[in-house]
Parts: C-alpha cells; sequence; structure tokens
C-alpha cells in the first residue's frame, strides 16, 4: 500500500448537470473537462481536491448512504459563516472536549461534507 495516494472523491447524482452547476457556482470547483450526460470531474485549486460526479436513476443509491468527505479548516467559524454567504446551510459546531470542533452541511443531492477544525497543536 506503500504507492497508494489519495485520487478522488466520486459521488453519484440524480441531477449531473445540475450538481455540477451547484459544485462550481457554490464551492468553487474548476471542471476537469466538459461536462457530459454520462460523467463530470472537477478540481478544486485551494482544496488540491478531485471530485468526480456520475448520474444514476432516481432510487438507485442511497443519498446519505455514501461517503462523507471531510474538510480539515482553520476556523470554523468563519467557514460556516462563507457558506452560509453562498447559500449554504450548516449543522451546529459541536464543541465537545477532547474532539475537534466539527459540522457538516449537505449538497443538493444530500452528500454529506464534513467540516474539521484543526486542534490548537495543529492537527
Amino acid at each position: 500500500m506503500r504507492n497508494f495516494r489519495y485520487s478522488h472523491v466520486m459521488l453519484w447524482t440524480e441531477r449531473l448537470a445540475e450538481a455540477a452547476a451547484w459544485y462550481q457556482e457554490k464551492l468553487g470547483f474548476e471542471p476537469n473537462f466538459p461536462v457530459s450526460e454520462h460523467y463530470a470531474s472537477f478540481m478544486h485549486s485551494v482544496w488540491g481536491m478531485r471530485l468526480d460526479l456520475h448520474p444514476c436513476k432516481p432510487g438507485e443509491r442511497q443519498i446519505n448512504g455514501g461517503p462523507w468527505i471531510y474538510l480539515n479548516i482553520e476556523d470554523i467559524d468563519a467557514a460556516v459563516a462563507d457558506l452560509a454567504a453562498v447559500g449554504i446551510t450548516c449543522d451546529p459546531i459541536a464543541d465537545i472536549p477532547q474532539v475537534p470542533r466539527h459540522s457538516a452541511f449537505r449538497d443538493l443531492e444530500g452528500n454529506v461534507w464534513g467540516l474539521e477544525e484543526k486542534s490548537r497543536d495543529g492537527s
């Protein structure tokens, strides 16, 4: 497993074109190539992350049963405010002793994105 590296996250969507627009407009992803009816691939230059979207028929997958994608951030309060500014609602920030502060939001298909604040020691 020594040569394994993070590649990308793949999410299913019932509305490929709408989901592609959502990720570009709301979160700043840039297309790797034009969106087709079969597939979409994006990069986020700040996050250094590739995201692929694949279409599915209604009811073919469990929306909230899919992967959770976590973003590690410096200031969760600022991140939640930035997301709110583009119309994204986050869960209340969890502030639990000995656990990084965290929250989550959902995209238009219900896929969950987690936010985890870096600890004071930088981890």
